[in-house]
């Protein structure tokens, strides 16, 4: 049952902290987070040379080139939103300025996991299509192969991602 009401906004990517602070837990949940921020400058390190890869290296076709790299772009915004929800947790946000990032960076945040989550089939019918057309496939571009399965993928994504969110679920109990 989905709740018409903004106000009751379901996120997936903030951590119960009133359970650390009855536990007194918050040092081990401060130093995890920051050992989370040096995982995370790593990934754009990692993340910089992947994409300099597939624009200057042709190692595939570029339709699988073009949605490995969409599937890069949502992991760069996941990580900055991720970063920004960070430094909120670690205090370092004590009147709240951010909140407006904050419900931002949650809804890129949780998009970005749908689209981690609905990817595998947009390789599998990029390759199966590449299959279909294998007389002429590789050697040609066929953009419009990649064009129509974003242009089917994202409207999923976000209207799930955005559903997801809305959505209160409530568990019946007998």
């Amino acid at each position: 049952m989905c709740s018409p009401s903004t106000s009751d906004v379901r996120f997936i990517t903030f951590v119960n902290t009133s359970y650390i602070e009855a536990e007194k837990l918050e040092s081990i949940f401060n130093t995890l987070l920051k050992i989370e921020v040096g995982v995370l400058v790593f990934s754009w390190i990692e993340f910089l040379y992947l994409f300099y890869l597939f624009v200057f290296v042709r190692a595939m076709h570029f339709n699988l080139t073009f949605l490995f790299m969409n599937y890069g772009g949502q992991y760069f915004c996941s990580m900055l939103s991720r970063c920004i929800i960070v430094y909120q947790q670690l205090g370092n946000d004590p009147d709240n300025d951010l909140h407006h990032w904050i419900l931002v960076a949650n809804y890129v945040r949780t998009i970005g996991l749908f689209i981690a989550m609905y990817i595998l089939p947009i390789f599998m019918i990029e390759r199966c299509l590449a299959t279909f057309f294998v007389r002429n496939y590789e050697k040609s571009r066929k953009i419009w192969v990649s064009l129509m399965i974003l242009s089917i993928f994202h409207p999923l994504v976000f209207a799930s991602a955005i559903a997801y969110i809305q959505c209160k679920h409530y568990i019946l109990l007998p």
